[in-house]
């Protein structure tokens, strides 16, 4: 089974995989705990019970069927917890509920989901054109790939929003609600280069807007989504991850259990394959965490399981050539600290990781090729068997300890 990269397997037309159908939402506000159970229980229900978050913060439920995908559809639709959108505007994960924020981008981001709806957008466009709405605060959106960028600047006491195509090209910066057309006019634009065209394609992006200038974005600290933040109403979110983007319906509404005993109201899943635990009273959040880390979901930023991104593999995907998710934890385990990434991928597509890792490996006929500074679709510079591939890890991380004494 051949699935072409870039497709987007939604809650209407699920992706064939090795393990049944995958189907994909995205969520656009925090979801009721209650709520939350429920979707935990329709993925035991008409899945396999295997639930994903990924790197953009939607949710993978695995194992579906022909006959049993139009069910699942049916009860989230019950539950209303899906962006109609597909995820195509992304804003903060805690936008309205962080101090730091500079500005609340919910209502900017809502018009922007209605106009794809109204202008039928939504369903025309490439399956990973989307915005990235930024308000700032904790958890900016910096990292997240994209095709338009809005993000709040405080200039004094106004507000503006530097607006950006693919990261590379800043037309400038305006109000929010010049932001919103310019942004509705360029998606329009994409729209009408075809359905494969994204912002990258346009010849001539000084027409919508300012005129563009060299460079990028003010650099920003990284995200650390996992640990605890500050809201605004006096309670805090904690951020826990799922080892590899990966976990199950039942050890989920373990930890919804856990929770609610905890005082908490609602969950939220974000970028990062992370968790968001919202509303814990500050005394809470300590507790929690320690019941999470028992659950087996990453509690410390610092877990050397973060630097490792890792696709479902065989034989969860039929493309794949090696099982990733089993091999993920023993190469985590071995491989230096100051790895930052690595990824590890089934095949050639890269679907988890599409940018470069400082170690890609990727299956090839069953071997693991190994890419150093380079993608899944790069040529491998040597293969090493799946048997041998954290001995493989290990041995690296020994000679640069002899290399540095």
């Amino acid at each position: 089974m051949t699935v072409r990269r870039g497709t987007c397997p939604g809650l209407a037309d699920p992706m064939p995989t090795g393990d049944g159908l995958l189907a994909r939402l995205a969520v656009a506000r925090p979801i009721p705990l209650d709520i939350f159970g429920s979707l935990c229980a329709a993925a035991r229900t008409h899945g396999n019970g295997i639930v994903e978050i990924t790197s953009r913060g939607s949710v993978q439920v695995r194992g579906l069927t022909s006959k049993s995908a139009p069910n699942f559809a049916a009860s989230v639709a019950a539950l209303e917890v899906a962006d109609p959108t597909g995820g195509r505007v992304l804003a903060s994960p805690l936008a309205g509920l962080d101090p730091y924020e500079i500005f609340d981008v919910t209502s900017m981001a809502d018009r922007l989901r209605d106009f794809l709806l109204d202008s039928r957008l939504a369903a025309t466009l490439a399956p990973k054109v989307s915005v990235v709405v930024d308000g700032g605060g904790v958890l900016h959106l910096d990292a997240v790939p994209c095709d338009i960028r809005l993000r709040a600047e405080s200039t004094g006491s106004a507000i503006q929003f530097e607006f950006m195509i693919t990261n590379e090209v800043t037309l400038g910066t305006m109000a929010p609600e010049h932001a919103i057309k310019a942004a509705t006019e360029l998606l329009h634009a994409i729209a009408a280069h075809g359905p494969e065209a994204r912002a990258r394609d346009l010849p001539h992006p000084a027409d919508f807007g300012r005129q563009p200038r060299a460079g990028g974005e003010t650099a920003r600290s990284p995200v650390q989504p996992i640990g605890t933040h500050p809201l605004r109403d006096g309670s805090v979110a904690l951020g826990i991850g799922l080892p590899f983007g990966h976990s199950d319906s039942e050890t989920l509404q373990r930890i919804v259990e856990q929770t609610q005993r905890a005082g908490a109201a609602a969950v939220r899943p974000a970028a990062g394959r992370v968790l968001l635990l919202i509303g814990l009273p500050p005394a809470r959040a300590s507790e929690l965490a320690v019941k999470a880390e028992r659950l087996g979901f990453i509690t410390n930023p610092d877990d050397p399981r973060r630097r490792v991104v890792a696709c479902s593999g065989a034989p969860a995907c039929a493309a794949a050539e090696i099982p990733t998710r089993a091999l993920a934890p023993a190469v985590a385990a071995a491989a230096r600290p100051e790895t930052r990434l690595i990824h590890v991928s089934g095949c050639a597509k890269g679907c988890a990781h599409p940018g470069a890792g400082d170690v890609t490996v990727v299956g090839i006929g069953g071997r693991c090729g190994i890419v150093p500074n380079g993608r899944a679709q790069d040529a491998p510079i040597e293969f090493v068997t799946t048997e041998d591939l954290p001995g493989y890890f290990a041995q690296r991380a020994a000679m640069r300890e002899t290399a540095h004494g």
